[in-house]
């Protein structure tokens, strides 16, 4: 099976990377998750500037580390409700969130399937219009289930 890439990167080596990195820090603010995203990107091979620094996806592994949901993170398990991770850690990881969950309830679907369902369901626990395109966020969570990195947990 060909590695799931996210901007001509494998997804699993850089965010367990990052979270790698992270950890050897020992803090847990954005900008420090920022900088050891990029730097896991350029480790892996990375030379865009831009592709490495994309929000959408970064945010939303930032936002299932936090959460407790990769394996490895060494974070405890976090069970926020969707509008609670939307408020306190923004749309990205509230799109991740939404994608393990209905990854556990449907496994192995494929993005372009997951996204009309996340966008549904996030309108309804937030009330806020969703964003009119993946950016990433769901093909990261679908990467990482595949490679059994992420810690599913069925929908509230």
């Amino acid at each position: 099976m060909t590695a799931d890439l996210l901007n001509r990167i494998p997804v699993t080596p850089w965010v367990t990377g990052t979270v790698a990195r992270v950890l050897r820090t020992g803090r847990t603010d954005a900008q420090t998750w920022n900088d050891c995203w990029y730097d896991a990107y350029t480790a892996l091979g990375g030379q865009s500037q831009d592709s490495g620094n994309k929000g959408c996806p970064r945010a939303a592994a930032r936002g299932l580390w936090l959460l407790g949901r990769l394996r490895d993170g060494q974070r405890p398990l976090v069970s926020w409700s969707t509008a609670e991770v939307y408020r306190e850690l923004g749309k990205n990881a509230a799109y991740a969130t939404l994608a393990a969950e209905l990854q556990a309830t449907r496994p192995g679907q494929a993005p372009a399937v997951l996204w009309p369902l996340i966008q549904h369901e996030f309108t309804r626990c937030t009330g806020v219009p969703p964003a009119r395109s993946e950016q990433g966020e769901v093909r990261l969570v679908v990467a990482l289930v595949r490679s059994q990195q992420l810690i599913l947990c069925p929908p509230q």
